[in-house]
């Protein structure tokens, strides 16, 4: 590798999704180093896109780890294109109030969509673990192979509720959505027992029984639930899954954006600060080394670093 080139490539990538007759848009991130990788698949927050989160992408690709992130049908990209392709946003407007109406009303409804229609973003990750051969032929050109063994799962918001699902949890009496091949969870500002999204998917205290895999929620003292709940909501899928391989990191003072872990600033995030994003770096890595790489230096660093460190509160079961 030259002097000053980046130790971590990547690539943006179409899937495919003839079944669901959709395209997958995927970017893809790792380490510019030949060798066999372990593969983690991150899902943004409501209204994010496949180019957020950054600051945790770029650690995990450095610390050898290949990173997707698809982009799910309720970014807000997708939201501007219904936008331009609708006359509505061509007509004249007789005032700029009218417009903001319209735009907040077209919103509004793509907000209602979005969450109504949750089951999309498990199955859009389910499909990307179909296509790694498709991953792959890009890699290979680096002379990158992804350890198909060595799958993590992993979220933010939204994207831990998708996670979730993979990981077993049971909505509604169903955990259809489950997906064995993960054998590591990432819930960053994960929900909760409540009536579910779209209304027809509670969750209860026996919804994550399933939960045989190691897992790591990750939220923040400050980091309220949609309904206004305390941070306690988020400690749900930790405090009710069965023991072995639970890890709950609570950051004192941490907002649901924990600093600026999304690489941008949305509403309700909170005030940017560099060291809880430096916290849930090191943690989240410690995690996936732990459990995709295999690492037993790395679960005493996180355990020992917990320990340690006054600005969070460490459970483990």
């Amino acid at each position: 590798m030259h002097q000053g080139e980046s130790v971590v490539g990547k690539f943006g990538i179409v899937l495919t999704d003839s079944d669901r007759g959709k395209c997958l848009e995927v970017n893809l991130t790792y380490p510019r180093r030949p060798g066999k990788y372990p593969l983690i698949v991150f899902s943004h927050g409501a209204f994010g896109s496949k180019d957020g989160y950054g600051p945790l992408v770029q650690h995990w690709s450095e610390n050898g780890f290949i990173v997707a992130r698809p982009m799910h049908q309720d970014s807000l990209r997708y939201f501007a294109k219904e936008r331009i392709a609708n006359p509505e946003t061509t007509k004249h407007f007789a005032s700029s109030d009218e417009r903001k109406t319209s735009l907040d009303a077209a919103f509004e409804n793509f907000r209602k969509r979005s969450f109504h229609n949750w089951k999309a973003r498990p199955l859009d990750i389910s499909f990307l673990l179909d296509e790694l051969d498709r991953l792959e032929e890009k890699l290979a050109q680096q002379k990158v192979c992804i350890d198909r063994d060595l799958i993590g799962v992993g979220g933010h918001s939204f994207g831990a509720h998708t996670a979730q699902v993979l990981a077993g949890t049971i909505l509604g009496g169903s955990h259809q959505l489950e997906d064995s091949r993960p054998r590591a969870f990432l819930l960053i500002s994960p929900q909760g027992t409540e009536e579910g999204f779209d209304g027809k998917s509670p969750t209860d205290e026996s919804s994550w029984a399933r939960f045989s895999r190691p897992t790591m929620s990750i939220t923040g003292t400050r980091d309220q639930g949609r309904e206004g709940q305390d941070y306690t909501w988020r400690c749900h899928p930790y405090l009710y899954s069965p023991p072995g391989d639970k890890y709950l990191v609570v950051i004192k003072d941490g907002f649901h954006g924990l600093g600026g872990i999304a690489g941008r600033h949305f509403q309700g995030a909170g005030p940017n600060n560099a060291e809880h994003v430096s916290l849930v770096q090191n943690i989240s890595q410690a995690f996936w080394q732990a459990y995709l790489g295999e690492s037993s230096e790395a679960l005493s660093f996180l355990r020992s670093m917990a320990r340690e460190d006054a600005r969070i509160e460490f459970s483990t079961r």
